[in-house]
């Protein structure tokens, strides 16, 4: 999807003008302060480890570059098939949010917030999928279903309904559901 230039030899980062840096957590530091070195003034050098954050100390001795962490808000399979991602970022200034925007308008909307909650949203979206991908595998198991009726299910319609939700394009069978939950959660606010 990005029509970039990739390396692991740094010195050729200093002929950069945007240097997107994606390696494992424990790494992020050693690495980004190797960029660092390579990289020539007004470069923007990008972090998008989920859970390793820019040194405060690497971005004042480093001052002349514009270090920004852009933590994505996605699947990489997902991604790779085409389904659009979410990009939180910390670029203040006009011109680097153009140059990251610019970046990741093929697969991804960027919007410049703090990225600390995409850890937490992550988390969460995670957690809600592996829950509801158990308890269809317990059901199928207890109906005796044979075991690739799960794969269908989990893979074609827990997938395509969250789908159609998100678009607003659900069938009346998932939208009577959508009005019984909205019911009992409205049940369950008046009687608190």
């Amino acid at each position: 999807y990005l029509n970039v230039a990739y390396s692991t030899d740094f010195r050729c980062l200093n002929a950069m003008n945007l240097i997107l840096c994606c390696v494992p957590q424990d790494a992020t530091a050693s690495v980004l302060n190797s960029i660092a070195q390579y990289a020539s003034p007004n470069t923007i050098i990008m972090n998008c480890s989920t859970k390793a954050w820019i040194d405060k100390e690497l971005k004042q001795a480093y001052s002349k570059l514009h270090f920004v962490e852009a933590k994505i808000i996605g699947h990489a399979i997902s991604i790779e098939a085409g389904k659009q991602a979410a990009i939180v970022a910390d670029a203040t200034s006009k011109s680097v949010q153009e140059g990251v925007s610019s970046l990741f308008c093929p697969f991804a909307t960027v919007v410049f917030e703090h990225p600390a909650v995409v850890e937490k949203v992550n988390q969460i979206a995670t957690e809600i999928g592996i829950r509801a991908a158990v308890t269809l595998e317990q059901e199928v198991e207890r109906e005796k279903l044979p075991p690739f009726i799960k794969e269908v299910l989990i893979d074609n319609v827990c997938a395509g309904v969250m789908s159609a939700y998100v678009r607003n394009d659900l069938g009346h069978f998932a939208k009577q559901i959508v009005a019984d939950l909205q019911e009992r959660k409205d049940t369950n606010e008046r009687n608190l």
